[in-house]
């Protein structure tokens, strides 16, 4: 999905910079790989967004209001915006069909750090801190359907704490990669299945992480390592 040459051409910003729905900037990726880097003001009657230069507007949800939304597409057109900040269980998750109807709403947990689709439309969240101990975000990492079901809990897998995810990708196998406070392990999400790829990494503190066929990258870090690369992990 995200390799070196990418960062290169367009550096990595970290999702939810700025003030409560306003100037919110988000660089993540579509279901099929493309790079995306968006801005969102959000308004009384809807959230603007522009995503590489181009403007989508869409209204607000009834009866909540968008502060920190990320926007993702989903293979089939619509859009998927999910709000990373809600009170009780509120909805925070939006589909919204191509004429801009919202098609349906769920709850998907507070205290969102990362929102992905992958190329079967399974959305994936992983939470900071502050969802430590709440419904859903205490899970550190999920997956959902654009329906809502939970598809898959890290929690009902692993008995190691997810307290943050500091940071995650999506693989072009679908399989979902995170490195997480406290431990900074990797671990790897396929078919519901965990593996732990890496007892530790070699950057604690990474935000961003990176895969590839025979490495992983680490961008960021306590030590602000500029970037650093793990060889030789294993067969995949």
């Amino acid at each position: 999905m995200l390799d070196f040459e990418d960062l290169k051409a367009d550096p990595f910003v970290p999702p939810q910079i700025g003030s409560a729905g306003v100037g919110n900037v988000d660089l993540s990726f579509g279901p099929s790989g493309e790079l995306f880097k968006t801005t969102c003001e959000s308004g009384e009657s809807a959230a603007k967004f522009e995503r590489n230069g181009n403007i989508i507007s869409l209204p607000q949800p009834k009866g909540s209001w968008l502060r920190f939304p990320l926007l993702r597409p989903l293979s089939d057109g619509r859009w998927l915006v999910v709000d990373t900040r809600t009170d009780g269980q509120q909805a925070n998750a939006h589909v919204y069909e191509p004429k801009d109807i919202i098609g349906g709403s769920f709850f998907v947990g507070d205290a969102i750090e990362w929102a992905f689709v992958d190329s079967l439309d399974r959305i994936w969240i992983g939470y900071f801190d502050e969802g430590f101990g709440k419904p859903l975000s205490a899970n550190g990492l999920s997956c959902f359907s654009t329906d809502g079901a939970l598809l898959f809990a890290f929690a009902d897998h692993s008995q190691r704490f997810v307290v943050d995810v500091y940071a995650m990708t999506i693989d072009k196998n679908d399989c979902a990669w995170i490195c997480p406070y406290t431990e900074f392990f990797v671990a790897r999400v396929c078919n519901r299945e965990v593996e732990f790829v890496l007892e530790a990494a070699p950057t604690r503190g990474a935000k961003a992480l990176l895969v590839g066929e025979s490495h992983l990258g680490f961008i960021g870090g306590y030590k602000r390592d500029a970037a650093r690369s793990r060889r030789g992990m294993a067969q995949r």
